[in-house]
C-alpha cells in the first residue's frame, strides 16, 4: 500500500463530511501538524513528519547538514509548546497518516504495531486533552490497535478510515483478490470506524459508521452502500452517556457537604482506600443526580492516608495524590489552590467554605469590679484630680479674700476646703457655705460639675448591674495572638488548612505553626469550652456542629464563630488529568446552583442534622439540650425582662463597706498609738479651753 498525498487525504474527509455534513467549522489554526477545520475550510495546516519532532535536535540538523534547519526547528518549537499545554487544542483536530509504507507480500503486522504518530501523540499529552478530535488514515489491520493505543484512552471523538488495499501484480493473493472482488462490487473501499469510550456496558467499542470508494473528489458517490446509516455525527456534541460506566471516587467526610459510613472490610490493596457507604449530604446529593443524567455508576472509596492532600517531599498525599496517580476518577468536595491544579482538575466552584476560627465567647466581667467599671480609668484619674484641685483652688481663693478683707477667722484651711469639695463629689449635703462672692461662685461651678458626673455615673452604673459587660469576642488573629496564654490547634486532615499555617510567610503565623495543636474535633471543642483555646476549621461544617451538639432550643450557645476569614475555601469537585467527562458535570452543577439546589439543600441538611441530634440527645424541647452551657454565658436572650438585683450584682458595694470598716478600724489603731501617751497634768491644766473646744 502506497502512502497517501495531501490531495488524497483531503479527498477522503471531504468524503466523510458528505456523510456528516453538521460537523462545526473552529478559527483558522497557526502552524503546526494539526488542522482546526478539518471539513469544510480546506485550511490545512503545515504537514510534518512527526520523526522529526520524536528525535532530537541534533540528530536532525546532522541528518540534513547541507538543508537550513529554522523551519524544522520552529516547527519544533510550537510542537513542544502545545506539548506543554495548549488551552486550544480541545478545539482541534489531529489528522494522523499512519498507512503503511509498501513492502513485499505478506506485508509485516503484528499486535506489536505501532507508529511514529501514536508516538507523536503520546508526546503531545494527548490525554490530558480528551475534546480533542482524532481522525486516522490507515489499513484496516490498525483499527483496533489505534484505538487501544495508551494516548487515545480519554478522547471522546476518534475516527479512522480504514483503507482496503487496490490489488497489483505484486501483491496478487487469494485473499486480497477475494477482498478487492467485494470492495469493488460493492463500490466501497474505505470504511469509517468510530471509537466510543463507554458505549459497551460503559467499556471502549469500536464501531463501523459508513463504507465508501473515493472515486470522485469532492462530491458524494452514487454507489456508495452504507452499513449503518442510523449512527448519529460521532463528532456531535450531545448528552454524554455513560452507558453505566463505573466511576471510581474518592472522598473525605466533612459534613454539610459529605458524609459516609465506612466499611468494615480489611483490603490488602494498598493503592486504595477502604470502600464507604455514602450517607445523606450535599456532595452525595450532587453526585447521585450526574450519575442519573449521565447514566453511570460508582464506587466510592477513603484515601488511604485519609487526609485531603498536601506536598510531602514533592509528593502529594490523600485526595490529591490519588487523583494525581490515576487511582481515581474523582473526588467529592476539594478546595481549590493554585498547587493542586498543577496536579489534577476541579469542576466549577458550587460553594464557598471559608477557613476561620472558634473561641468561647466572652465571659461575664467581674461583679465585684462593678461600682468602678461605668468610668475607664482615665475618666477616674480626672475625676480624682479635678477633685484635688478644686479643693486647692477653693482654699487659695478664700486664703487671699482673707488676706484683703482682714477676716482670717473665716478663712478655711487646706484639709477643710478638700473635703468640702470631696463631700460635695460624694453628694453630701454641705450646711455652710462661703460668705464671700468669689468663693460661693466657685462653690456653685462645682456643684454643677458634680452633679453631672454623679448622675452620668449613675446611669451608667444601672446598665452594668442589670447588664454585666463582656470583654470583646475574640473576632480576628491579632485579638489571639495579645490574649495570655492562649492555644490553638487544627484537626488532622492536612489540607489547605494545614497548608496555609505551614506555607505562610506572616512571621506571627509562622510562630503559630510551631506551637499548633493537631487535635480531632470533639478534643479541640473542649478545649475550646476551657477558654483560651482556638480551633481553625471550616465554617458551615464547624456551624452544624455548633447548632446540633453546642445549642440549646432557645438558641443559646457558648460557642464564638470570629469574623476573619482566613482562606476563601472555594469549593468544587477534584477529577484526575483528562477525565472525558468533567464538562458534562460542569453543566450540571451550573444548572443546579442556578435552580437554587444546592442553597436549598444545605439549609435543609442543617435543619435535618439538628432534629436528629436532638432526639439522640433526648431533649424535649423545653430547653433542656444545652448540657454545654454554662450560666454565666451571656447572651441577647433575657432582652425586654425584668432584671431582679440579687447579691451577686451588688458585691461590689459590700466589698466597698467592709473595706471602709477595716480603714476606719486602721485608722483609729493608728489615732490610738499617735495619743495613747498620758499627758502631764501641767498640761492638761494649762490648756482646759482647747479640749473642751474639741
Amino acid at each position: 500500500m502506497q502512502d497517501l498525498n495531501l490531495d488524497e487525504l483531503e479527498e477522503l474527509l471531504d468524503r466523510v463530511h458528505s456523510w456528516f455534513p453538521t460537523s462545526r467549522p473552529t478559527p483558522d489554526p497557526p502552524e503546526a501538524i494539526y488542522t482546526q477545520s478539518v471539513w469544510s475550510s480546506r485550511q490545512a495546516s503545515t504537514v510534518v513528519d512527526v520523526t522529526d519532532f520524536l528525535r532530537p535536535p541534533a540528530a536532525i540538523n546532522s541528518s540534513n547538514p547541507s538543508h537550513p534547519t529554522s523551519s524544522s526547528q520552529h516547527r519544533s518549537q510550537v510542537l513542544r509548546q502545545i506539548a506543554e499545554g495548549d488551552p486550544t487544542l480541545p478545539c482541534r483536530t489531529i489528522i494522523l497518516d499512519i498507512t503503511l509504507p509498501p513492502s513485499p507480500p505478506p506485508r509485516p503486522f503484528s499486535a506489536s504495531y505501532t507508529h511514529p504518530s501514536l508516538s507523536f501523540l503520546t508526546s503531545l499529552k494527548l490525554p490530558l486533552w480528551p475534546d480533542t478530535r482524532v481522525v486516522g488514515v490507515g489499513g484496516e489491520e490498525g483499527v483496533t490497535q489505534v484505538f487501544s493505543h495508551p494516548s487515545l484512552k480519554d478522547t471522546i471523538h476518534a475516527l479512522y478510515l480504514a483503507i482496503t488495499p487496490t490489488p497489483t501484480p505484486s501483491n496478487f493473493t487469494p485473499d486480497t483478490i477475494e477482498a478487492e472482488t467485494t470492495c469493488v462490487s460493492k463500490g466501497a473501499c474505505v470504511r469509517v470506524y468510530s471509537r466510543c469510550l463507554y458505549c459497551l456496558e460503559g467499556r471502549p467499542g469500536v464501531r463501523m459508521l459508513a463504507s465508501f470508494t473515493p472515486s470522485v473528489s469532492g462530491k458524494p458517490p452514487t454507489n456508495t452502500t452504507t452499513t449503518t446509516t442510523t449512527w448519529p455525527n460521532p463528532f456531535h456534541e450531545g448528552r454524554m452517556n455513560l452507558h453505566g460506566h463505573r466511576v471510581r471516587v474518592v472522598a473525605k467526610s466533612l459534613f454539610p457537604f459529605m458524609e459516609f459510613t465506612a466499611d468494615n472490610t480489611n483490603t490488602n490493596n494498598t493503592e486504595s482506600g477502604t470502600t464507604v457507604t455514602p450517607r445523606d449530604s450535599l456532595d452525595v446529593r450532587m453526585l447521585n443526580t450526574v450519575a442519573h443524567v449521565l447514566n453511570f455508576t460508582y464506587e466510592m472509596r477513603m484515601a488511604v492516608d485519609d487526609q485531603w492532600g498536601t506536598q510531602v517531599d514533592g509528593e502529594w498525599t490523600g485526595m490529591v495524590g490519588t487523583l494525581a496517580e490515576e487511582r481515581a476518577d474523582m473526588s467529592m468536595m476539594l478546595f481549590w489552590s493554585y498547587d493542586r491544579k498543577k496536579v489534577i482538575d476541579f469542576t466549577r466552584i458550587y460553594t464557598s467554605e471559608p477557613f476561620i476560627m472558634v473561641t468561647h465567647k466572652p465571659r461575664p466581667q467581674p461583679q465585684h469590679l462593678a461600682l468602678v467599671r461605668p468610668f475607664v480609668v482615665d475618666l477616674w484619674v480626672a475625676v480624682l484630680v479635678s477633685t484635688l484641685v478644686a479643693g486647692v483652688v477653693l482654699w487659695s481663693l478664700q486664703k487671699g479674700w482673707a488676706a484683703i478683707s482682714n477676716a482670717h477667722a473665716d478663712a478655711l484651711d487646706l484639709t477643710s476646703a478638700l473635703m468640702y469639695t470631696w463631700g460635695a463629689m460624694m453628694q453630701n449635703t454641705i450646711t455652710r457655705l462661703p460668705t464671700n462672692t468669689t468663693g460661693q461662685m466657685l462653690v456653685g461651678w462645682w456643684w454643677v460639675f458634680c452633679i453631672l458626673i454623679t448622675t452620668t455615673y449613675r446611669s451608667s452604673l444601672i446598665a452594668h448591674l442589670t447588664v454585666p459587660t463582656t470583654s470583646p469576642p475574640i473576632d480576628y488573629l491579632h485579638q489571639l495572638l495579645d490574649l495570655p496564654g492562649a492555644t490553638w490547634g487544627i484537626e488532622p486532615g492536612y489540607g489547605l488548612g494545614w497548608d496555609w499555617f505551614k506555607l505562610n510567610t506572616n512571621p506571627s503565623v509562622q510562630e503559630m505553626f510551631k506551637v499548633i495543636k493537631v487535635l480531632s474535633t470533639e478534643e479541640h471543642m473542649n478545649e475550646v469550652l476551657k477558654g483560651r483555646h482556638a480551633f481553625f476549621t471550616w465554617k458551615y461544617y464547624i456551624k452544624t456542629i455548633i447548632a446540633s451538639r453546642y445549642t440549646d432550643t432557645r438558641g443559646n450557645t457558648p460557642i464564638h464563630v470570629g469574623r476573619e476569614e482566613f482562606i476563601p475555601g472555594s469549593t468544587g469537585w477534584g477529577v484526575r488529568k483528562g477525565l472525558p467527562f468533567l464538562d458534562p458535570i460542569d453543566r450540571i452543577h451550573d444548572s443546579l446552583d442556578e435552580a437554587g439546589l444546592i442553597d436549598y439543600w444545605l439549609e435543609k441538611l442543617f435543619e435535618t442534622t439538628m432534629r436528629k441530634t436532638r432526639v439522640l440527645q433526648g431533649d424535649d424541647g423545653d430547653g433542656g439540650g444545652g448540657e454545654y452551657l454554662e450560666s454565666g454565658m451571656v447572651d441577647g436572650s433575657g432582652r425586654g425582662m425584668v432584671l431582679v438585683l440579687n447579691l451577686n450584682h451588688l458585691q461590689g458595694a459590700f466589698y466597698l463597706l467592709f473595706l471602709g470598716y477595716i480603714a476606719a478600724a486602721l485608722t483609729l489603731v493608728c489615732e490610738r498609738l499617735a495619743h495613747g501617751r498620758p499627758s502631764s497634768p501641767s498640761s492638761s491644766s494649762s490648756s482646759p479651753h482647747k479640749s473642751a473646744q474639741f
